[in-house]
């Protein structure tokens, strides 16, 4: 959330630019700070034309700073505007505001299905991406890398979604950094095996729809 940087507990911009230099992405996750619904909440969203400003100042802050290897993409910010329960109506004003940003996608960040996004089919280009796991307390690294082997063996697109590694006693969305390691090394492995690609999520919608 790019209003939140710099703040107490939060990553530096110089941190952000070390980040940055060793081939992750910035993403769009929200430019305020102060409001914490999510865009599918009318209460903090009222309309298409504030949520479409939010999202341009977000843009524009990623381009300010050199920042723009995810530009275009938004990482859905505490909840996801185009869930089951989130009423239709109020799904179209959404996805019109990232529309007249000039978003190309949105991702979320738990898996909608048991199945994930197919790789092979470039016939469209997708605008809501589904994730295949955020990552919680009570994930172990044999639930990720069955997720790996999934998408290995079924062709897929597997959108992790990470938080924060801890050393002990993690909380809601936090992993110890023995089960990190654990699967990032199976990871790893199946990549320098050719099983898998890993690509932070913008060079991979690129390299797959819009290649």
């Amino acid at each position: 959330v790019f209003s939140d940087i710099g703040g107490s507990g939060r990553m530096t911009q110089a941190q952000i630019d070390e980040f940055y230099s060793q081939g992750h992405e910035c993403i769009h996750h929200t430019y305020d700070g102060t409001k914490t619904g999510g865009y599918a909440n009318a209460t903090d969203w009222p309309s298409s034309a504030v949520i479409a400003t939010d999202i341009k100042a977000g843009f524009n802050y990623l381009i300010s700073q050199g920042w723009t290897s995810g530009l275009g993409k938004i990482v859905n910010a505490f909840s996801n505007p185009f869930a089951s329960s989130i009423l239709t109506a109020r799904q179209q004003l959404v996805l019109a505001a990232m529309r007249a940003a000039g978003a190309q996608c949105s991702r979320s960040s738990t898996g909608l299905y048991t199945t994930q996004m197919s790789i092979g089919y470039r016939g469209v280009t997708p605008f809501h991406l589904r994730g295949a796991i955020q990552i919680t307390k009570t994930d172990t690294a044999a639930n990720i890398q069955t997720i790996i082997d999934q998408a290995e063996t079924n062709g897929e697109w597997a959108i992790i979604t990470i938080h924060r590694a801890v050393d002990s006693s993690p909380s809601t969305l936090e992993m110890t950094t023995a089960n990190f390691a654990t699967w990032l090394a199976y990871l790893a492995a199946r990549r320098d095996a050719g099983g898998v690609d890993v690509q932070p999520l913008a060079i991979a919608y690129d390299q797959y729809f819009n290649a």
